[in-house]
């Protein structure tokens, strides 16, 4: 009866995110995949609009009663009668892409051995929930305690946020989740956050498959979802109950849909619209979202610059401004009103300048960063050194190779890692500490972006999707 209670609360929220995303993709066509990459996506938007309906029920009422259920009934019945509205009022032929039409059937054995290994990742994933009902240290310590704060704190919720508790400044919309589960189910069961991790592992390797076979075919996104959970850091962590595959699922999705909106002919302002919802979720789940979204906003406005390419014209920032601005105030809000400083900015200092000048520190960051990319540890392993093999043995589509899109994702990722480097670089943490039990699910972050961005350019005859057409990007 509790799973009941449970799953009933994650399919109205991922309703809403169909809606939603069926809603503002409406006319966009491609191929049989974008409708499983919109199905995908949806779990993540909806998880991320069910948990802001929810903190702001918190902030606006002071506690959760049964009002908040109310609220997402009346949310549903909305854009029931806008999905409505709009299949009435269409009078216009539907929007093609140049990303092709129809599918090319992939290799009976490519196929076999993808469904075993997801059988065997789901039977992986029980165990290891079974075997750590409570999930990893980090999940007991920050994600589902603040989440028990929020069931049951009462008018006392932001108690969450009381420096007592370790790192109060994260943000919030994993432990929402879970608290929102535990508030229609009435009880904090740990089946609560064994669910959330269970729908966005998974919706993140649906996610990249879906991706992938909407370029490239359906052979080389079934490849990609080998790669990924060929990773052993991916499935294990998936019942570790964290938010860093949650943010690998929203950094992946906007760059996905500012690639189909590149390559999409007419209006397109609804992708980016939801590109720039999933950025600000990115911003909503971690505080490693924030460096994302602005090496995202970045690396288009250099673009721009030089190309004039990607988001083009003014009315096109608007639309993913549309999407991004009312999330990111909310999370400015908590930030500014709710948390307190984070531990990484308020404990720099004249220390900082020490730890920048000391050259060790450096050689000891770059090994550590190497040793990740090679690391074939069961438990932590995304050997993005493997990568450039497949590039070896398959070869490398030049034509993709120069995209703008693939050169985006690039400059992204070495934004990133840059920043990644820094904050090692002028943490106050035991460096050697900080990086052993955390560098591993920074890589993870970018895990499924880079198995993406490889795809993007792998030459595999006979798996790749030969009917689409060349695009001006």
């Amino acid at each position: 009866m509790i799973v009941i209670r449970m799953i009933f609360p994650c399919l109205w929220a991922i309703l809403i995110g169909y809606l939603i995303v069926s809603h503002l993709m409406h006319g966009v066509q491609w191929n049989k995949s974008l409708n499983w990459f919109k199905f995908w996506l949806s779990i993540g938007i909806g998880l991320g609009i069910a948990s802001l309906n929810y903190f702001l029920w918190l902030v606006i009422g002071g506690s959760i009663g049964h009002y908040f259920i109310g609220a997402e009934w009346i949310i549903l019945l909305v854009l029931v009668g806008i999905k409505y509205w709009a299949k009435r009022s269409d009078k216009h032929p539907h929007l093609t892409t140049n990303g092709g039409s129809g599918s090319v059937s992939s290799p009976l054995i490519l196929t076999t051995a993808f469904f075993t290994m997801v059988a065997l990742a789901v039977i992986i994933f029980f165990l290891g929930s079974i075997l750590f009902p409570h999930g990893y240290w980090d999940a007991w310590l920050i994600w589902n305690l603040s989440a028990r704060f929020f069931f049951r704190g009462g008018e006392f919720w932001q108690n969450a946020f009381s420096t007592n508790v370790f790192h109060p400044d994260y943000p919030l919309l994993y432990s929402i989740n879970i608290a929102r589960l535990w508030s229609y189910a009435e009880i904090d069961s740990v089946l609560g956050p064994m669910l959330i991790s269970f729908l966005f592992t998974f919706s993140t390797l649906g996610l990249l498959v879906a991706a992938v076979a909407v370029f490239r075919g359906r052979g080389l996104g079934l490849l990609s979802g080998l790669i990924l959970l060929g990773a052993n850091g991916f499935i294990v962590q998936g019942p570790t109950q964290v938010a860093d595959i949650p943010l690998s699922f929203f950094i992946l999705a906007t760059i996905v849909l500012m690639n189909i909106h590149q390559r999409s002919l007419g209006p397109r302002g609804g992708l980016l619209t939801i590109a720039g919802m999933s950025a600000g979720f990115a911003t909503w789940t971690k505080n490693e979202g924030w460096l994302f979204l602005v090496s995202l906003i970045a690396v288009i406005i250099v673009i721009n610059a030089v190309k004039r390419d990607g988001i083009r014209r003014p009315r096109e920032w608007m639309y993913f401004l549309y999407g991004l601005i009312p999330i990111v105030v909310i999370v400015l809000y908590f930030k500014i009103a709710l948390a307190p400083s984070n531990d990484l900015i308020s404990s720099q200092g004249v220390q900082t300048l020490e730890r920048v000048s000391d050259i060790s520190r450096y050689i000891k960051i770059g090994k550590a960063f190497l040793g990740q990319a090679v690391r074939f540890d069961p438990r932590f392993s995304t050997p993005i050194v493997i990568l450039p093999l497949f590039l070896v043995f398959f070869g490398v589509e030049k034509q993709n190779l120069r995209r703008t899109s693939f050169r985006m994702i690039m400059a992204i990722e070495t934004i990133m890692f840059g920043g990644y480097f820094i904050v090692y670089l002028t943490t106050p943490h035991d460096l050697d500490w900080h990086l052993s039990t955390s560098l591993f699910r920074l890589f993870l972050h970018l895990w499924p972006l880079t198995v993406f961005a490889v795809m993007l350019i792998l030459a595999a005859p006979g798996l790749e999707n030969r009917q689409v057409r060349p695009a001006r990007v």
